[in-house]
């Protein structure tokens, strides 16, 4: 059975940074397994997860998703292959207007174009998989962080994607919920049968959640030196 996802030696650089975005990343996932990266704010982590939507090249290398290479899709090709990944962004990314139900329920409505009682419905099989109440009845700014993180998760999951990319999940929850948020997926996981792709700063997390681990390495740092600007500078410290 060919994986649900590979990277091979995938390079990708930038204009004005000397070192690579991500470099020679090589790694595959099989249907319903799960990849966790690993690595330090910087490292390329958030640059592997935007190669899988399309729209981002990589400068060598190749990645397939379901044994397509996404990144010369177009139009309408594009826009299903986006619809068939469900993504977590860093902080979920709800809209702060809305509720967390009408969050959870939004791609049904904009991308299917489904009534109130189809979303509804649809919401309450989710709520059902994720043995959780109804979620509270506020705005999403004025949630509380978990289920902040649980209504990104649901957003995700609504349209029924075989394949889940989560990048930094939970990384703005305190310790025991971002456990009882990984352990939630992971269970959503495995009855969903789904292939994730996840990314995070937190060694924990992702022995957590992933079949497999891959630890990027971090960048060199940039040595900056302080020069002085002119001689027509002011000295606060000069009597003069």
């Amino acid at each position: 059975m060919a994986d649900m996802l590979s990277f091979r030696q995938v390079t990708v650089r930038s204009a004005g940074f000397a070192e690579p975005l991500l470099h020679e990343l090589t790694a595959s996932v099989a249907r319903g397994a799960a990849l966790t990266l690993v690595g330090p704010p910087g490292c390329g982590k958030s640059t592997a997860l935007a190669l899988i939507a399309g729209g981002l090249a990589p400068t060598s290398g190749s990645v397939r998703v379901a044994d397509i290479d996404p990144v010369p899709l177009r139009g309408t090709a594009l826009a299903r292959h986006r619809q068939a990944i469900g993504y977590v962004p860093q902080r979920g990314a709800l809209l702060s207007n809305l509720s967390l139900a009408d969050n959870i329920t939004l791609p049904l409505r904009y991308h299917r174009g489904v009534g109130p009682d189809e979303a509804a419905a649809a919401l309450k099989v989710l709520l059902r998989l994720f043995e959780v109440e109804d979620p509270p009845a506020v705005q999403a700014a004025l949630a509380s962080p978990i289920w902040r993180g649980i209504a990104a998760l649901g957003r995700a999951l609504i349209m029924e994607p075989a394949l889940l990319v989560l990048d930094d999940l939970g990384e703005d929850l305190d310790a025991v919920d971002r456990e009882d948020l990984w352990r939630l997926l992971w269970r959503v996981r495995v009855e969903r049968g789904l292939t994730v792709l996840a990314s995070t700063t937190d060694l924990a997390a992702a022995t957590t959640l992933g079949d497999q681990v891959v630890q990027l390495p971090g960048r060199r740092p940039v040595n900056f030196r302080i020069l002085r600007a002119s001689s027509l500078t002011l000295n606060p410290y000069d009597p003069n």
